[in-house]
């Protein structure tokens, strides 16, 4: 990933970014594993987003992948969760 510009907006910073193929698929993943198996008051307090923010980044990392014709990934429901996530939805 690469920083190519930023700019401060009211409380927040917008980047724009350089991201390969394989940085937008494992994002996607991320998010996805995430809404899957975390609970959702478990994404609030671990995240700082709720669920539906999630979502909505998850949608537009999506749009892009299909705007440049990279495959979205898919994760199987019954995929057992890492230790490390499983943890947080504790």
């Amino acid at each position: 990933m690469e920083l190519l510009n930023h700019r401060e907006e009211s409380s927040f910073v917008l980047c724009d970014v350089e991201v390969s193929e394989s940085e937008l698929s494992i994002y996607q993943l991320c998010m996805k594993y995430v809404l899957q198996h975390v609970d959702p008051k478990c994404i609030e307090a671990e995240f700082g987003a709720y669920p539906n923010e999630i979502r909505g980044m998850l949608e537009s990392v999506e749009d892009v992948m299909e705007q440049v014709g990279i495959p979205l990934e898919e994760i199987e429901e019954d995929e057992e969760m890492p230790t490390e996530l499983a943890v947080i939805g504790k």
